[in-house]
C-alpha cells in the first residue's frame, strides 16, 4: 500500500464533512418544505397578541387592580388582627394549661406529704403506745414483786 492509498482510507474513515453537510442541507430542505412559513406566521400572531395586550388589557387590568387592591389590603389586615388574637389565646390558654398542671401538680404532692405526715405520726403514736405499755407491764411487775417481797 502506498501512502496514498493510506490517506484516502483514513480520509474516507475519519473525515465526516462531506457527511455531515449533506445531512445539514437535507434537513434544512426538509425543514423549509414541510413547515413552510408556519412558524414566521405564529410568531406574528403572538407579537400580535402580545400588542394588543400590551396596548389595551393593561390598562383595564391596572385599573382594576386599583379599585381591588385597597379592599385586598383591608382583607389582610382584618385577616392578620384575626389570627394574631387567636394565636393570644391559644398562648394564654398554654400557659392556663401549664400552670394548672403545675397547680394540679403541686395539689398532690402536698396530699403526698400529708400522707406521708400522717403515717409517721401514727408510727410514732404506735410506738409512744408500746413504749408506755411495756413500761406499764414492766412497774406491774415491778410491784408485783415488791408485794411479794
Amino acid at each position: 500500500m502506498a501512502a496514498k492509498d493510506l490517506i484516502d482510507i483514513h480520509s474516507r474513515l475519519f473525515n465526516h464533512r462531506p457527511f455531515v453537510r449533506g445531512e445539514t442541507k437535507h434537513f434544512v430542505k426538509e425543514f423549509e418544505t414541510k413547515r413552510k412559513d408556519r412558524e414566521v406566521d405564529r410568531v406574528f400572531k403572538v407579537l400580535e397578541r402580545v400588542t394588543d395586550l400590551h396596548c389595551c388589557e393593561v390598562d383595564k387590568l391596572r385599573a382594576q387592580c386599583d379599585s381591588v387592591v385597597p379592599n385586598v389590603n383591608a382583607n389582610l389586615l382584618v385577616a392578620q388582627s384575626m389570627c394574631n388574637k387567636i394565636l393570644d389565646q391559644s398562648r394564654s390558654t398554654e400557659i392556663d394549661q401549664a400552670l394548672e398542671s403545675s397547680r394540679l401538680a403541686r395539689e398532690k404532692e402536698w396530699s403526698n406529704f400529708l400522707t406521708d405526715i400522717q403515717d409517721k405520726c401514727t408510727r410514732i403514736d404506735d410506738a409512744y403506745n408500746q413504749q408506755e405499755a411495756d413500761l406499764r407491764k414492766q412497774f406491774e411487775q415491778m410491784e408485783n414483786q415488791l408485794d411479794k417481797v
